[in-house]
């Protein structure tokens, strides 16, 4: 037997315990202890060392827990879907989004570790995309992709102006009773027109004569009188 077939058979051996022990821990692992690699991290370097010592053909099915093993888990990013800002306002980009690792703990957002892109302009009304890649202490890589919308700040609305309250109405004033309707005077009947009998001779009134001539009538007619008489007398 040469030493090369020697050295297989050795070879062999090993690499079948060490597979035995790799799947055995692979079954077993949870995903939390993957993602962390303070978590039974002697078991961990144990693991490596098992796969570091099979040959490339036989580690090439382990190199994913290999890599899981060595460098724990990738960042967990927490951001809204979407923001909206005024035209003009200071936007942070590295406050819109959160890290978190299990190893680093939370992870402060800065220009070494996080890459945004994004064609945002705050002074033009739109919406924007944002791309997020954030790196740990392993150079484990995340990424998350939100949007900016910017919009056009309101009007100020101006203020209604007050309503002045209405003038108190005046009570009507009370209606006075009427007064009382005098009656009407009697009209006086209406003189009849004076004519001017003066002027007209069949109106003359004969007035009685006095003095001397009317007594020579009053005479006359006792005169006349008492002679009829006597002659009524004188034929009886």
């Amino acid at each position: 037997m040469t030493d090369e077939e020697f050295d297989q058979i050795n070879y062999e051996v090993l690499a079948s315990q060490l597979k035995e022990m790799i799947d055995d821990y692979q079954r077993h692992v949870s995903e939390a202890e993957l993602q962390n690699k303070k978590i039974n991290s002697a078991k961990k370097s144990q693991i490596l060392a098992a796969i570091n010592q099979l040959r490339d053909e036989d580690k090439a099915p382990y190199l994913d827990l290999y890599h899981q093993i060595k460098t724990g888990g990738i960042p967990v990013l927490q951001a809204e879907e979407s923001y909206t800002f005024k035209v003009g306002d200071v936007i942070d980009l590295y406050d819109l989004v959160s890290a978190m690792d299990n190893e680093d703990g939370e992870i402060s957002l800065d220009q070494e570790n996080t890459i945004i892109e994004t064609k945002l302009d705050p002074n033009v009304p739109g919406t924007y995309r944002v791309k997020y890649t954030v790196l740990d202490s392993d150079q484990n890589k995340a990424e998350k992709e939100i949007t900016v919308t910017i919009v056009q700040p309101e009007q100020p609305v101006e203020p209604e102006q007050p309503v002045e309250p209405e003038q108190p109405v005046e009570p009507e004033q009370p209606v006075e009773p009427e007064q009382p309707v005098e009656p009407e005077q009697p009209v006086e009947p209406e003189q009849p027109e004076q004519s001017n009998e003066l002027d007209d001779p069949e109106h003359v009134i004969h007035q009685p004569e006095t003095g001397f001539s009317g007594l020579l009538g009053l005479f006359g007619f006792i005169g006349i009188l008492t002679g009829v008489l006597c002659i009524k007398k004188k034929k009886n």
